[in-house]
């Protein structure tokens, strides 16, 4: 390669199974002296150039590290979402690389040098790397969209760069041009194509890459294919937008006593599943909300929030399979058992939206059959900021700017705004 290697470096990057480069100014420096609790170096692919650049490492040397000498964690600077390097892609053939989920595969084009008349070269494949740790992108968007970044988190999409050979030796090797989508893979028999998949040169014959029978140029006798995953499998499945595939593979049984490869099937999944609950059969996973504030003073930012939990509910009480009338929404409420059940409630935020109570009430809703009324009610003394605790049990756990009530000798389970309590001393 035409950039010079950080010699401290040269150990690890052999052991690591590949080279990639480090720009740096001078050869002076410890590149791997680690000291102070700091962390070792992370080679991670810069997209915009498609140089291995070496991060997180101890701060103040020459091999463009950006933590501090003393290796404190709160100081360290976040590294990039940039793919690994060196990594597991980089040993992948062109096909290969394009079928493996956390790989894309790198084009380059030579540009004429400054200043002179050429014929633009073709498109040639480069190399295969890693995508960014936040990827793969699931949104569905057009590759030629994309920024140099945007096209690293996308294993659907290739990173076409300019490889100007002409440029200056310290220069980086390569310069981001485009984002395209991938092409489609040709094979001339299923040795060409990805593990598992299966190439169509036995069912259609295409012309071999080389000749164009419409020009009158000779083709070989000999079919090209396309190649094709295997039908199930998530790269032959085109999810909606806002969902994406996800696979689940199952050991395969095999007939003669040699290994086979598993046998997978793709399923459409949501972008975003965060039920943590593994839910039974007939039931689905729902974010359920009770409690609140309800004291005995204006909600604001001091007063209790309600509790939010993930339950699993039987499929049919859901929202789903309930039709609102003009007006109302539908929501899950669930009683203090724990059964939960689809009502339907003003859009407007609810029955008690419309009802002003007045001083010393407050409004509680009660929906028998699905339809809500709203009801005042006198509100619960909260009790006093201060005062004698004589009972065993514990404080509720008050948020910041509020002090737990006490009422005849003990905690009434109210947290009092610090502004309610006047001049009076908050409880310690």
């Amino acid at each position: 390669m035409r950039n010079r290697l950080c010699p401290a470096l040269f150990v690890l990057a052999a052991a690591a199974l590949s080279g990639c480069s480090v720009y740096f100014g001078d050869d002076d420096d410890d590149c791997l002296d680690y000291g102070d609790g700091a962390i070792a170096p992370v080679g991670l692919r810069n997209p915009e150039n498609g140089a291995c650049e070496y991060l997180g490492g101890p701060g103040g040397g020459g091999c463009g590290y950006d933590v501090p000498a003393n290796g404190a964690a709160e100081d360290r600077a976040p590294l990039p979402d940039w793919g690994e390097c060196p990594s597991e892609c980089e040993a992948l053939s062109e096909n290969q690389c394009m079928a493996a989920e956390r790989c894309r595969a790198i084009y380059t084009e030579t540009p004429c040098p400054p200043d002179t008349v050429c014929d633009q070269a073709p498109r040639a494949f480069y190399g295969c790397w890693s995508i960014a740790p936040s990827g793969p992108a699931y949104e569905r968007v057009a590759c030629e969209s994309l920024d140099a970044y945007e096209c690293s988190r996308h294993n659907d999409c290739v990173g076409i760069y300019a490889d100007s050979y002409w440029a200056a030796l310290e220069a980086p090797p390569l310069r981001f041009q485009a984002c395209g989508a991938e092409n489609v893979q040709g094979c001339y028999g299923d040795s060409d194509c990805p593990a598992g998949w299966n190439c169509t040169s036995d069912t259609e014959c295409l012309p071999p890459p080389g000749c164009d029978p419409m020009s009158g140029q000779e083709c070989p006798p000999v079919c090209y294919g396309r190649c094709e995953p295997p039908a199930g499998t998530c790269a032959a499945i085109d999810c909606a937008p806002g969902w994406h595939c996800e696979e689940t593979c199952f050991p395969c049984d095999s007939t003669d006593g040699e290994a086979c490869d598993p046998i997978c099937r793709g399923e459409c999944v949501p972008d975003q599943n965060v039920c943590p609950l593994e839910c039974p059969p007939d039931t689905q996973c729902v974010e359920v909300c009770s409690g609140g504030s309800g004291g005995g003073w204006d909600d604001g930012a001091d007063a209790p929030q309600p509790v939010c939990q993930w339950q699993c509910v039987p499929v049919g009480g859901t929202c789903a399979s309930v039709t609102c009338p003009v007006g109302q929404t539908c929501e899950i409420q669930c009683n203090a058992a724990g059964e939960c059940r689809p009502v339907c409630v003003p859009e407007t935020g609810g029955a008690c939206a419309a009802v002003d109570c007045g001083p010393g009430y407050h409004c509680e809703e009660s929906c028998p059959g699905g339809q809500c009324t709203a009801t005042c009610v006198a509100n619960q003394d909260p009790g006093a900021c201060t005062g004698d605790v004589l009972c065993d049990s514990l404080p509720p756990a008050c948020p910041v700017g509020t002090v737990p009530g006490i009422r005849d000798g003990c905690w009434t389970g109210y947290c009092i705004p610090e502004s309610a309590c006047g001049f009076m001393t908050p409880n310690p």
